[in-house]
């Protein structure tokens, strides 16, 4: 199953391990991200793709996508929006973990490209990322 989730505080939903060092990482993110100007174009756009996450064998995490929250983070954005891929047997911790957040059950790959304002579907990354590990097409 995939869910769109449109408003997700960032403490909900991080890298793995993330609250040892995100602060570490969100440097090291603005330095790397500077390289690609994605500092400045998420401090003054936000981010244009949803942030995808997946559940790790204990909770969902930002995977890709650790950057763009790492410096989410350090700008103090408090919610951003996410892409989940659910398997059955995570659901109900899917549930737990984000109960009370707004929610939109996904069923296809051109339905989960709407949600994505910067990367289509034949990119590599973004929505091409959905292509080629979630939904394993080949475009």
């Amino acid at each position: 199953m995939y869910f769109f989730l449109p408003k997700v505080p960032l403490e909900m939903a991080g890298p793995s391990r993330w609250e040892r060092f995100w602060e570490r990482k969100a440097k090291d993110a603005k330095n790397k991200a500077d390289q690609y100007n994605h500092y400045e174009s998420i401090k003054q756009n936000g981010i244009l793709d949803p942030l995808i996450t997946y559940f790790n064998g204990k909770l969902f995490v930002v995977e890709p996508g650790q950057t763009r929250w790492c410096i989410l983070k350090s700008l103090g954005v408090e919610y951003a929006f996410y892409m989940a891929k659910v398997e059955q047997n995570e659901l109900q911790l899917f549930n737990k973990q984000f109960r009370g957040i707004e929610r939109k059950e996904i069923f296809t790959l051109e339905e989960a490209s709407k949600y994505f304002n910067h990367t289509k579907i034949s990119d590599h990354q973004g929505a091409g990322y959905l292509r080629r590990r979630w939904f394993k097409e080949n475009v």
